[in-house]
């Protein structure tokens, strides 16, 4: 049975003015799994701006979600695969990011609260990353996703993905009382075969 997730805006960028990296793409390398295969997100950022001489320093984030827990797990996810921004290296998880978010990102178009009937899993990068400025420089955030092999042939599974900057403000870990920015989304349909 094919399911349908509403989600408008998802394509939108949403409050890029005060973050250190803004999305580039978001890529599922592979389209169609078999069960208890895997493949990976690949979410490309770049710095915003070099227009000032005092480069960011903030933590980044990346959100997964999918609507269909039961076909397709979240696995791990890497920082910087490319190796421009003090990476790689292992992303944190963060149970309750999703929940310290709230409605922060929340505007031009795309609304990450009001998105219903996906399972999250969120990670931010170890510590505050540097921009640089180097606004022609990537960075590659790879994600991995796996179907489960009790997998139904035959699903789609809807896989979305939210990037930004996460301001430790407490110095306590996430909290509701931090700072976020998403500074991007993307979607995309993973087929079960």
């Amino acid at each position: 049975m094919k399911k349908y997730l509403v989600t408008a805006g998802v394509g939108a960028m949403a409050l890029m003015l005060s973050s250190c990296f803004t999305l580039q793409s978001f890529i599922l390398q592979k389209g169609a799994l078999a069960p208890g295969s895997s493949t990976s997100i690949l979410i490309n950022v770049h710095p915003y701006s070099a227009l000032d001489n005092t480069f960011r320093r903030e933590y980044q984030f990346a959100l997964v979600g999918v609507d269909t827990p039961g076909d397709v797990s979240v696995g791990g996810a890497k920082w910087d695969t490319k190796g421009n921004f003090n990476g790689p290296q292992a992303m944190v998880v963060q149970s309750g990011l999703l929940t310290a978010i709230g409605t922060s990102c929340d505007g031009s178009g795309f609304s990450l609260s009001g998105l219903s009937g996906l399972s999250w899993k969120g990670f931010t990068t170890q510590g505050n990353v540097n921009d640089k400025g180097l606004v022609s420089k990537t960075a590659q955030i790879q994600i991995a996703i796996k179907a489960l092999g009790a997998a139904t042939s035959g699903d789609n599974v809807q896989v979305v993905g939210v990037t930004g900057m996460w301001d430790d403000a407490t110095g306590n870990g996430i909290s509701g009382d931090d700072g976020f920015a998403c500074t991007g989304n993307g979607s995309a349909e993973l087929y079960i075969k």
